[in-house]
């Protein structure tokens, strides 16, 4: 008999060490300066790959976790650079990802194996329309965008990281929390 129960989950690469408190101190430095929503409130520092548009019940989210492990014991480790401040329209103020040629065919890999899962559905911005991103703000922005984003300009981030892990997270009230992490080889 199938579980009933569901919940709301997304696959991330969650960031660590120096890069990860640079960006909370950018990201703090923002919220705290325009008195806007605080992203960190909500989600901790991560590049989404894979939001699932519905609900997912406890046979999905297994099948789930099967790739996401198998894939891991196949996969390196890629590079990637953060750099630069980004925005989508005056919705979404961002550090940039620079992805090196591994994490892109890490990537599409991934999207590969997913799209075995036949239910899955996919977002037109993920896939072959992807861009990488560590979102800083979002939300109550469009009023104060052109401040905000002026200010953000100003940062220089540029930090060399590694694509290590794939995480899920899931979301049982108001934050996304880790459900179970999975460690690239190598």
């Amino acid at each position: 008999m199938e579980e009933l129960s569901s919940g709301k989950y997304v696959i991330v690469y969650l960031i660590k060490g120096k890069a990860k408190e640079y960006y909370k101190n950018l990201a703090d430095k923002i919220y705290k300066k325009f008195e806007v929503y605080r992203v960190l409130d909500s989600i901790d520092t991560h590049i989404t790959l894979k939001y699932f548009n519905i609900l997912l019940n406890d046979k999905q989210l297994k099948k789930i976790e099967e790739v996401l492990e198998d894939f891991c014991k196949t996969h390196k480790k890629a590079k990637l650079k953060l750099k630069d401040i980004g925005h989508f329209d005056n919705r979404v103020i961002f550090i940039d990802v620079e992805p090196s040629k591994e994490m892109n065919l890490l990537y599409k890999d991934l999207v590969k194996k997913l799209e075995r899962l036949k239910w899955i559905s996919w977002h037109e911005y993920e896939k072959e329309n992807i861009h990488f991103h560590f979102t800083l703000a979002e939300k109550d922005i469009e009023s104060k965008f052109e401040e905000i984003f002026s200010y953000a300009k100003k940062e220089n981030p540029e930090f060399e990281l590694e694509l290590d892990n794939l995480c899920i997270l899931t979301k049982p009230k108001d934050k996304w929390i880790l459900h179970k992490e999975f460690l690239l080889k190598d």
